[in-house]
């Protein structure tokens, strides 16, 4: 787990030397991405996961491992909330009747 304001720390600087501005952040489920230009415009996109797809592959993990591991979402949701992590959303039937989550974007 890392937080935001750390991994913005890394960008400061584009590869030719001038300052980076983020254009903007986003999370997509587990994943965030962070889209960047210089003022040379040198654009680019910055992804915290691989992708299956358009899936960030965390979005895909997550739920198979809840599931394997025999957890219900509600014992994931509760250590999302202690650990202030943005929660996968889930069909209100999955949280009544314990089924593990299904990832959307």
């Amino acid at each position: 787990i890392v937080h935001r304001n750390k991994i913005l720390e890394r960008f400061t600087t584009c590869h030719c030397g001038k300052p980076l501005l983020v254009t903007g952040q986003f999370t997509m489920g587990s994943m965030l991405k962070i889209t960047y230009e210089c003022t040379k415009s040198h654009r680019g996109t910055w992804y915290s996961q691989p992708k299956a797809g358009r899936m960030a592959e965390g979005n895909l993990l997550i739920p198979a491992a809840i599931l394997f591991a025999g957890g219900t979402y509600r014992k994931y949701a509760d250590i999302c909330n202690t650990l202030k992590l943005k929660l996968l959303r889930v069909p209100l039937q999955q949280c009544t009747e314990n089924i593990p989550p299904t990832c959307y974007q």
